[in-house]
Protein backbone atom coordinates (compact mmCIF):
# COMPACT_ATOMS: atom_id res chain seq x y z
CA UNK A 1 0.00 0.00 0.00
CA UNK A 2 0.97 3.30 -1.03
CA UNK A 3 -0.66 6.02 1.00
CA UNK A 4 -0.32 9.82 1.37
CA UNK A 5 -1.93 12.71 3.04
CA UNK A 6 -2.45 16.78 3.19
CA UNK A 7 -4.29 18.95 5.03
CA UNK A 8 -5.18 23.13 5.06
CA UNK A 9 -6.61 25.20 7.58
CA UNK A 10 -8.90 27.59 7.21
CA UNK A 11 -7.63 30.71 5.30
CA UNK A 12 -5.31 32.69 8.01
CA UNK A 13 -6.18 30.11 10.76
CA UNK A 14 -3.64 27.92 12.67
CA UNK A 15 -5.14 25.33 13.36
CA UNK A 16 -6.41 22.51 11.08
CA UNK A 17 -9.60 20.74 12.27
CA UNK A 18 -9.24 18.18 9.26
CA UNK A 19 -6.96 15.35 10.05
CA UNK A 20 -6.58 12.32 8.99
CA UNK A 21 -4.40 8.85 9.93
CA UNK A 22 -3.54 5.55 8.81
CA UNK A 23 -2.11 1.76 10.82
CA UNK A 24 -1.62 -1.38 9.10
CA UNK A 25 -1.45 -4.67 10.55
CA UNK A 26 -0.42 -8.04 8.40
CA UNK A 27 -2.93 -8.03 5.17
CA UNK A 28 -5.13 -5.14 6.93
CA UNK A 29 -4.86 -1.24 6.35
CA UNK A 30 -6.69 0.86 8.18
CA UNK A 31 -7.25 5.31 6.37
CA UNK A 32 -9.04 7.23 8.65
CA UNK A 33 -10.49 11.16 7.69
CA UNK A 34 -12.19 13.28 10.24
CA UNK A 35 -13.26 16.58 10.39
CA UNK A 36 -13.70 18.70 14.03
CA UNK A 37 -16.56 20.64 13.91
CA UNK A 38 -16.16 24.36 12.92
CA UNK A 39 -12.37 25.26 12.93
CA UNK A 40 -9.42 26.60 15.25
CA UNK A 41 -7.83 24.43 18.07
CA UNK A 42 -10.84 23.14 19.45
CA UNK A 43 -12.03 21.67 15.98
CA UNK A 44 -8.34 20.03 15.81
CA UNK A 45 -8.63 19.03 19.46
CA UNK A 46 -11.78 16.77 18.32
CA UNK A 47 -10.47 15.22 15.18
CA UNK A 48 -7.35 14.43 16.61
CA UNK A 49 -8.80 12.80 19.51
CA UNK A 50 -10.84 10.70 17.28
CA UNK A 51 -7.31 9.87 15.34
CA UNK A 52 -6.03 8.94 18.92
CA UNK A 53 -8.98 6.60 19.47
CA UNK A 54 -9.07 4.82 16.18
CA UNK A 55 -5.07 4.09 15.72
CA UNK A 56 -5.38 1.83 19.38
CA UNK A 57 -8.73 0.14 18.63
CA UNK A 58 -8.97 0.06 14.90
CA UNK A 59 -9.18 -3.78 14.39
CA UNK A 60 -12.87 -3.77 16.24
CA UNK A 61 -15.59 -3.91 14.08
CA UNK A 62 -16.93 -0.66 12.48
CA UNK A 63 -20.03 -0.64 15.16
CA UNK A 64 -17.94 -0.95 17.78
CA UNK A 65 -14.89 1.31 16.86
CA UNK A 66 -18.00 4.03 15.79
CA UNK A 67 -19.56 3.73 19.43
CA UNK A 68 -16.32 3.31 21.44
CA UNK A 69 -15.25 6.80 19.36
CA UNK A 70 -18.46 8.20 19.54
CA UNK A 71 -17.84 7.62 23.55
CA UNK A 72 -14.00 9.39 23.14
CA UNK A 73 -15.51 12.28 22.27
CA UNK A 74 -18.06 13.39 23.92
CA UNK A 75 -16.70 15.87 25.76
CA UNK A 76 -15.07 17.46 22.22
CA UNK A 77 -17.32 19.81 19.76
CA UNK A 78 -17.53 16.19 17.82
CA UNK A 79 -16.40 15.44 14.17
CA UNK A 80 -17.65 13.74 11.11
CA UNK A 81 -15.16 10.79 10.17
CA UNK A 82 -14.98 8.17 7.62
CA UNK A 83 -13.45 5.14 8.16
CA UNK A 84 -12.09 2.72 5.18
CA UNK A 85 -10.84 -0.94 6.18
CA UNK A 86 -8.55 -2.61 3.59
CA UNK A 87 -8.33 -6.17 3.23
CA UNK A 88 -5.70 -7.27 1.24
CA UNK A 89 -6.31 -10.86 1.98
CA UNK A 90 -9.67 -10.57 0.65
CA UNK A 91 -9.18 -8.01 -2.45
CA UNK A 92 -11.92 -5.82 0.13
CA UNK A 93 -12.87 -2.77 1.40
CA UNK A 94 -15.64 -1.96 3.79
CA UNK A 95 -16.37 1.93 4.32
CA UNK A 96 -18.19 3.63 7.18
CA UNK A 97 -19.03 7.40 7.10
CA UNK A 98 -20.78 9.76 9.63
CA UNK A 99 -20.92 13.15 8.54
CA UNK A 100 -19.99 15.23 5.60
CA UNK A 101 -17.11 12.92 4.49
CA UNK A 102 -16.77 11.70 0.71
CA UNK A 103 -14.72 8.76 0.13
CA UNK A 104 -14.07 7.48 -3.93
CA UNK A 105 -12.78 4.13 -5.06
CA UNK A 106 -10.86 4.47 -8.49
CA UNK A 107 -9.91 1.68 -10.67
CA UNK A 108 -11.46 -1.40 -11.03
CA UNK A 109 -14.83 -0.91 -9.30
CA UNK A 110 -14.79 3.27 -9.27
CA UNK A 111 -17.68 4.18 -6.87
CA UNK A 112 -18.18 6.47 -4.41
CA UNK A 113 -19.11 5.42 -1.05
CA UNK A 114 -21.75 6.94 0.82
CA UNK A 115 -21.88 8.48 4.16
CA UNK A 116 -24.49 9.01 6.90
CA UNK A 117 -26.17 11.76 8.66
CA UNK A 118 -25.09 12.42 12.42
CA UNK A 119 -22.16 13.50 14.34
CA UNK A 120 -19.32 11.08 16.18
CA UNK A 121 -19.39 12.29 19.53
CA UNK A 122 -22.88 13.16 20.17
CA UNK A 123 -24.66 9.98 20.09
CA UNK A 124 -25.03 7.92 16.95
CA UNK A 125 -28.25 6.27 15.45
CA UNK A 126 -27.05 4.14 13.06
CA UNK A 127 -23.47 3.17 11.90
CA UNK A 128 -23.75 1.31 8.10
CA UNK A 129 -20.80 -0.01 6.02
CA UNK A 130 -20.25 -0.91 2.36
CA UNK A 131 -17.87 -3.59 1.33
CA UNK A 132 -16.73 -3.59 -2.07
CA UNK A 133 -14.02 -5.25 -4.08
CA UNK A 134 -10.48 -3.45 -4.04
CA UNK A 135 -8.23 -5.16 -6.32
CA UNK A 136 -4.47 -4.78 -6.64
CA UNK A 137 -4.17 -1.53 -8.85
CA UNK A 138 -7.27 0.26 -7.25
CA UNK A 139 -6.95 3.31 -5.53
CA UNK A 140 -9.24 5.11 -2.33
CA UNK A 141 -9.49 9.09 -1.83
CA UNK A 142 -11.43 9.72 1.47
CA UNK A 143 -12.01 13.87 1.98
CA UNK A 144 -13.80 16.01 3.64
CA UNK A 145 -16.38 18.62 2.48
CA UNK A 146 -13.55 21.16 2.48
CA UNK A 147 -12.58 20.03 -1.15
CA UNK A 148 -16.22 20.93 -3.36
CA UNK A 149 -17.95 18.29 -3.67
CA UNK A 150 -18.41 18.33 -7.62
CA UNK A 151 -14.38 17.59 -7.60
CA UNK A 152 -13.34 15.48 -10.88
CA UNK A 153 -11.71 12.79 -9.15
CA UNK A 154 -11.11 11.15 -13.08
CA UNK A 155 -8.84 14.18 -14.23
CA UNK A 156 -6.44 12.93 -11.56
CA UNK A 157 -5.18 9.69 -13.14
CA UNK A 158 -3.08 8.12 -10.29
CA UNK A 159 -0.52 7.15 -12.66
CA UNK A 160 0.38 10.56 -13.05
CA UNK A 161 1.55 11.24 -9.27
CA UNK A 162 4.63 9.34 -8.00
CA UNK A 163 3.34 9.41 -5.17
CA UNK A 164 -0.16 9.79 -3.16
CA UNK A 165 0.75 12.48 -1.35
CA UNK A 166 1.20 14.70 -4.44
CA UNK A 167 -1.95 13.83 -5.57
CA UNK A 168 -3.36 14.67 -2.05
CA UNK A 169 -2.25 18.07 -2.31
CA UNK A 170 -3.15 18.08 -6.10
CA UNK A 171 -6.51 18.03 -4.97
CA UNK A 172 -6.58 20.63 -2.38
CA UNK A 173 -4.73 22.74 -4.57
CA UNK A 174 -7.26 22.89 -6.95
CA UNK A 175 -10.40 22.39 -5.42
CA UNK A 176 -10.03 22.99 -1.29
CA UNK A 177 -11.98 25.82 0.02
CA UNK A 178 -10.16 28.78 1.59
CA UNK A 179 -13.21 28.88 3.63
CA UNK A 180 -12.96 26.14 5.68
CA UNK A 181 -10.48 23.79 6.85
CA UNK A 182 -9.83 20.77 4.33
CA UNK A 183 -8.10 17.46 4.82
CA UNK A 184 -7.26 14.67 2.10
CA UNK A 185 -5.80 11.01 2.55
CA UNK A 186 -5.28 8.21 -1.00
CA UNK A 187 -4.39 5.32 -0.36
CA UNK A 188 -2.93 2.93 -3.68
CA UNK A 189 -3.13 -0.32 -3.68
CA UNK A 190 -0.11 -1.27 -5.70
CA UNK A 191 0.03 -3.82 -8.56
CA UNK A 192 2.91 -5.91 -6.44
CA UNK A 193 1.50 -5.60 -2.98
CA UNK A 194 0.96 -9.10 -1.68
Amino acid sequence: MNIGQAHRPYLGEGHCGDQSGYWSEGSRTALCIADGLGHGPEAEIAAKTALSYLEKHWNLTMKALFEGCDLALRKTRGCAMGVAIIDESRNELTFTGIGNIEARIVGSNGKALSSYPGIVGTGLRHVKSETLPFAKGDSVVLFTDGVKNRMPLSDYPMQAYREPRELAKAIIRDWGRETDDVGVIVCVREVGDD
